[in-house]
């Protein structure tokens, strides 16, 4: 059920990015993040808890909501309006990066050298699905557009915070539980930065259902999906399992958008699809050898 949650995520997410090309066409990103986390909330509101939050665990709840549902998002969007999307695309694999370092050197987790290699296997294949035909590394660097790149490498760093603390609080809290909460949490931050940042626009009748599509698929679901698979599998298998998001995203775009398929990116799916094998399935044989 782990290795189901998190595909199950990244599929989900994977439709946000064609969903969201045709909202952004009428209506600001950051009024989509607030309308998106709002509705993602809203999901869940029958789910129920028994019984009120213990200060530790609601501690854990507030920090993991701070780090993924706003601060995460703030940077993402402000950075997003700075640079280029393809440059948001590649960068967005350092949520994987981060989430792995983060796991293994503060929260311990433990990794086999067969895993490690499975797990470098796996972001190097994201990066090549990312890429983009005629861009090149150095636009990263480029003056115009490193304030944002800066930006959204800032939010992925938080993402991968919230990721771990997710984790260790879906030992005591229900993923789904969590996810309400967070999701509750990143609604109110982002519709109050927004309206005081002027930036919130009522969306047109065009782009609402595209809205209510990323709360929710992009944020209710696949945020509830990827709670539960952290719980089962732990911060990096989960991780990376959701990282195929990007496999998903691009099959949606070459069928909807009719975006085309490089050679490139096949390279970089089939070394995705064989490092998540080595890390979910031959590296524990080999452990068990």
């Amino acid at each position: 059920m782990g290795y189901a949650y998190g595909l199950g995520a990244a599929l989900l997410y994977g439709t946000t990015a064609t969903i969201g090309k045709y909202t952004l066409i009428t209506t600001d990103a950051f009024t989509v993040a607030a309308l998106g986390y709002f509705i993602g909330s809203v999901v869940f509101i029958p789910a129920k808890r028994v019984g009120p939050l213990e200060k530790g665990v609601l501690k854990l709840v507030f920090l993991a909501g701070i780090f993924g549902s706003v601060i995460a998002p703030l940077l993402y969007f402000t950075g997003l309006s700075m640079t280029a999307a393809t440059n948001a695309a590649l960068l967005s694999n350092g949520e994987a990066i981060f989430t792995s370092i983060i796991a293994v050197m503060i929260f311990k987790e433990s990794m086999s050298k067969y895993q490690v290699a499975a797990a470098a296997t796996v972001l190097f294949g994201v990066a090549l699905v990312s890429s983009v035909p005629g861009e090149s590394i150095g636009s990263l660097l480029s003056a115009s557009s490193f304030r944002g790149n800066l930006l959204i490498i800032c939010a992925t760093f938080a993402w991968g915070i919230d990721n771990n603390i997710s984790r260790v609080a879906t030992k005591v809290l229900d993923p789904t539980i969590l996810t309400k909460y967070k999701n509750m949490i990143g609604a109110s931050c982002l519709l109050v930065a927004s309206l005081l940042a002027g930036s919130f626009h009522i969306p047109t009748e065009a782009a609402l259902p595209g809205i209510v599509g990323i709360g929710v698929m992009g944020v209710g679901l696949s945020t509830a999906f990827l709670m539960h698979s952290l719980k089962k599998l732990g911060a990096v298998r989960a991780v990376m399992l959701f990282s195929t998001s990007s496999i998903f995203g691009l099959a949606f775009a070459h069928i909807f958008l009719a975006e085309a398929i490089t050679a490139v990116q096949v390279v970089g799916m089939v070394l995705m699809v064989a490092g998540l094998y080595i890390m979910n399935i031959l590296s524990v044989n080999l452990k068990n050898v």
